[in-house]
């Protein structure tokens, strides 16, 4: 649990750091959710003193555009569904759905202006990616 924790100070010290100062780090998750955190709140994350809440962790994604914590937090989904029963059809069936997903989400994309479709492709890309992942996972633990 430690290094999970340890895991979370770092990437979130990684994303206060990205803002150039602890204020501008503040700012942005005010801004975003109507809050009044300060920067000596973000100083005792730095340093390991308090946690930092979900909520504020995914303002500061969302205005920096890097989401190091929600893919730790994918990864260890990822890892955790891994080891769950299945079968190579259902795999199969699986990274066929989302790359097909993905695909279209990446053309439309291309196409589109909207940071929305950006996202959107983004996530299915993510989807198709673990779809894969678990896949090498169950046939790397086959004998």
């Amino acid at each position: 649990m430690n290094d999970l924790r340890e895991q979370v100070r770092v990437q979130a010290a990684s994303l206060i750091k990205a803002f150039g100062c602890h204020e501008a780090a503040a700012e942005a998750v005010n801004a975003r959710l109507g809050t009044s955190l300060v920067k000596g709140t973000l100083s005792r994350v730095i340093s390991g003193q308090l946690d930092i809440s979900h909520v504020a962790v995914w303002a500061m994604e969302d205005a920096l555009g890097r989401y190091p914590l929600t893919r730790l937090g994918m990864r260890r989904l990822t890892e955790a569904s891994a080891v769950a029963p299945g079968d190579f059809i259902s795999d199969s069936s699986s990274i066929a759905k989302e790359s097909g997903e993905a695909v279209s989400a990446l053309l439309s994309a291309q196409v589109s202006a909207k940071a929305r479709d950006r996202s959107e492709a983004l996530r299915e890309l993510y989807e198709a990616r673990d779809a894969i992942d678990c896949a090498i996972a169950r046939l790397e633990g086959t004998p």
